[in-house]
Order: structure tokens, then sequence, then C-alpha cells
């Protein structure tokens, strides 16, 4: 049985029981990041982040998790993380917990109003399938190296002779269909799994907001360049338009629409380039 618990001023905490997973002994290790002056009124910002890792689960304490937590955190954010070395699909039912348990903690419940799940690698697809079946209130979803070109898992209960995905489009197109969302992908010009031409392809007509990384590579566990400031531009867009009671909506993204990816591809290539990238679900 994992245990939750939450420190809270004057050295006590507060428990608050998981809800069961069938079958699941293993304890699973989680680390809820938050603001250093929290206890101030007004402190915690009203949007918090669930970050997923990916295949690597060391990865979770990698440079660029880290860098992840400190900055936002330090921006005013609940910021969550986990550690889970099993199979994607329970991955996927462990991170959904996570997200539960960070979001009815005593330190969110009265703060935060929507989160935002963010994943690196194919933990991207795994915060894909999270947001789009919880009950917690998401406003929006980013994808650090996206594997678009990597055949997903089949679907635990798959016909007999069904042919396995190609592809990992199907977590995305699930996610649009069960709740449309504002959505940031950060990538790389040269990222081979995750190809701008086909991201922008995937997204033609109106899609996620996505960011390219200037120098050509990806994003990866230990390079936290190029990331962190697409996603905070991404956060205070989808601020601004909940303050102007447009719920999960963008507004004024400084980030170009993600069908501009090839065009900011390019730019990429050149040295010393900046180049970013943001559209819609």
């Amino acid at each position: 049985m994992v245990r939750f618990h939450w420190h809270v001023d004057g050295g006590q905490s507060a428990y608050i029981p998981p809800a069961g997973i069938a079958g699941q002994n293993e304890t699973c290790p989680a680390v809820m990041g938050v603001p250093a002056n929290y206890l101030r009124p007004h402190a915690i910002r009203p949007i918090g982040l669930l970050l997923a890792h990916g295949a690597d689960a060391d990865d979770w304490d990698s440079a660029l998790m880290r860098a992840l937590v400190e900055r936002f955190a330090a921006a005013g954010h609940i910021v969550m993380r986990y550690h889970c070395r099993q199979k994607e699909a329970r991955r996927q039912r462990i991170l959904e917990r996570a997200l539960e348990s960070a979001a009815l903690s005593p330190l969110a419940l009265a703060s935060v109003e929507q989160w935002v799940v963010v994943g690196y690698d194919n933990g991207a697809r795994v915060a894909a399938a999270v947001a789009a079946k919880t009950r917690i209130r998401i406003g929006g979803y980013v994808a650090l190296s996206y594997p678009l070109l990597e055949p997903a898992p089949p679907p635990p209960k798959a016909r007999a002779g069904a042919l396995p995905p190609e592809d990992s489009e199907g977590p995305l197109v699930k996610l649009a269909e069960a709740l449309p969302l504002p959505a940031l992908f950060i990538t790389g010009a040269l990222d081979a799994r995750c190809p701008p031409a086909r991201l922008g392809q995937v997204f033609a007509q109106a899609g996620p907001a996505a960011a390219m990384d200037a120098r050509g590579r990806p994003p990866g566990p230990g390079r936290a360049a190029g990331c962190t400031a697409p996603i905070a531009e991404f956060l205070e867009a989808l601020q601004r338009g909940a303050d102007n009671g447009e719920a999960a909506t963008l507004r004024d993204c400084a980030l170009p629409p993600v069908t501009a990816v090839e065009q900011v591809a390019g730019q990429a290539a050149a040295p010393g380039a900046p180049a970013a990238l943001p559209a819609g679900l």
C-alpha cells in the first residue's frame, strides 16, 4: 500500500489514502514541489503541473525534471512527479493516482484550479492517456519529444489477431476526442521520433501549441535548455485565458502555431537562429 503524507505547518502531517489499484504491491515514490513561501496568502498559483518521466524511470530525477520543478515551483506552481519502473499500462494508472493525490492534498485543494500534464519521451504518451480519462480538471497538455513514430503498446484488451499500432498518433487522437485541450509540443528539428513535418501533418488544421529547440536536437534528460521558457509562456497564456473566463484556452500566446512547424524547423537549422512554436487540439 502506498501512503501519501503531506507536511503541514507545525511539523505535523496530513494523510490521504489513495484509491486501491488491483494487483499493485510495489511502492512507487512521488514528490511534490511547492513554492518556498507556500504559507503566505495567494502564494500558490491556480495551475499545477504533473510530470511524467520517460522509459527510464530514473529520469524522474534528471537534470531536465529538476529544472522543471525548480523553475515552476519557484514561480508559485505546485509540481508533482513520480517514479515507476513498471509497464506502460500500469504507469498510466499510477500516474493518475499521483495526480489525484496531489490535487486532493491540503496544499492544492484550496488553491489549484486546473492541472497541466507534462510528459517526456514515452511519458508524454502516458500523460496523454491520463489526461484523457482523469476526473481531475486538466487545463493543458505538454509533450517533450513525443514518440510520434514509435509504435504504441497494444491495448490491454486488444482483439486476437489485431495488428499492433504502427505509431503513437492514437493517444493524441483520443485525447483530442475526449478532452480538447490547449497543448504544447517541444521537439527538435532533428528529432527522429517526432519529425516536425509529421507533427505538422497530424495537426494540419488547428493543432496544439508546439515549440522548437533552436539547436536542432530534441529535449533529453540532461538538457533542460529550450524547454522551460516555452512552457512558462504556455502557462501564462493559459492563465490569461482563465482570467478572462475562458477555461482551457490559450490567450495571446507568443508561441507560433504548430502549422508553422516546417518553417520553424528550417529556421532552427540555421546556426544561432532562435525558433519557437503553439496552436490548439
